[in-house]
């Protein structure tokens, strides 16, 4: 995986080369640092501009793909005329300019609804006795966010987690896949923000398209898996990930910020 700004001439070189360019860009750990309680989460002021100014350029679509419920993540971003895509991929919106919504919600997900209710009934009940626990219902999927547990709790968290889960992932109800702190339960639906990233490509229409995709998490490797060979995959964080499908890598959320102005300006 190679450093961005190390090979910036060659990146700029694959930029230009193209007439228009899809950026997209996860959230948490991304476009913002990681932090305890994920209501903390905010976009700051300098990203959030250069966003803004990226996205007014004719050249460029823009999209955040996030595992946020889809309301969350809008609201967090706050910008017009941009794709956004929650719960991974589930729930997919673009607002034009004017903020007319128009909108995606995989059709097999009401099915899943019941179960995933019963998951946090369940889960929520079995580890109401460790402190710093948080079972995040997003409507289409469960987060269970352990960042603030103690170290001693772990194992016996993971094991209660595993003891609940277990019934519901052998009859194929439900997937679950673990992130920075966090298990993430989606239901068994072969959906993910790569299918996303397919969506939003197939709505742009356009042929002469390059795009970027930054991300720091195992669910955005679904993401950089469908890239094309033109196309920059950039993984966010310090150390190297091995096994990445990502070809670049950012070192944090500092970095993108800087990566996002040089991209600025490069297609002005």
């Amino acid at each position: 995986m190679k450093d961005v700004f190390k090979n910036w001439p060659y990146i700029q070189e694959k930029i230009v080369k193209h007439k228009d360019l899809l950026l997209l860009s996860d959230f948490d750990g991304t476009l913002s640092k990681i932090v305890k309680h994920p209501h903390q989460a905010r976009l700051s002021k300098a990203i959030k501009t250069s966003l803004r100014k990226i996205k007014q350029l004719p050249c460029v679509s823009l999209g955040v793909i996030s595992g946020r419920p889809l309301k969350n993540i809008k609201k967090i971003i706050g910008l017009r005329d941009i794709y956004y895509v929650g719960n991974h991929g589930f729930e997919l919106a673009y607002i034009d300019k004017k903020g007319k919504e128009y909108l995606f919600i995989h059709p097999r997900l009401k099915k899943a609804l019941f179960i995933l209710r019963q998951i946090k009934m369940r889960l929520s009940h079995q580890l109401k006795n460790i402190e710093g626990v948080i079972v995040e219902d997003k409507h289409y999927t469960l987060s269970i966010h352990y960042r603030m547990v103690d170290k001693g709790d772990l194992k016996g968290l993971r094991q209660i987690f595993i003891d609940t889960i277990k019934p519901y992932v052998d009859s194929e109800k439900v997937k679950v896949t673990s992130g920075k702190k966090v298990y993430e339960v989606r239901p068994s639906i072969k959906w993910h923000k790569g299918q996303a990233v397919k969506r939003i490509k197939e709505f742009l229409k356009k042929r002469d398209l390059v795009t970027i995709y930054l991300g720091d998490d195992i669910t955005d490797e679904d993401a950089f898996e469908v890239l094309n060979k033109d196309d920059l995959g950039i993984y966010v964080g310090r150390r190297k990930k091995r096994g990445s499908s990502a070809n670049y890598r950012l070192k944090d959320v500092e970095a993108v910020r800087v990566f996002l102005n040089r991209l600025y300006e490069v297609i002005t």
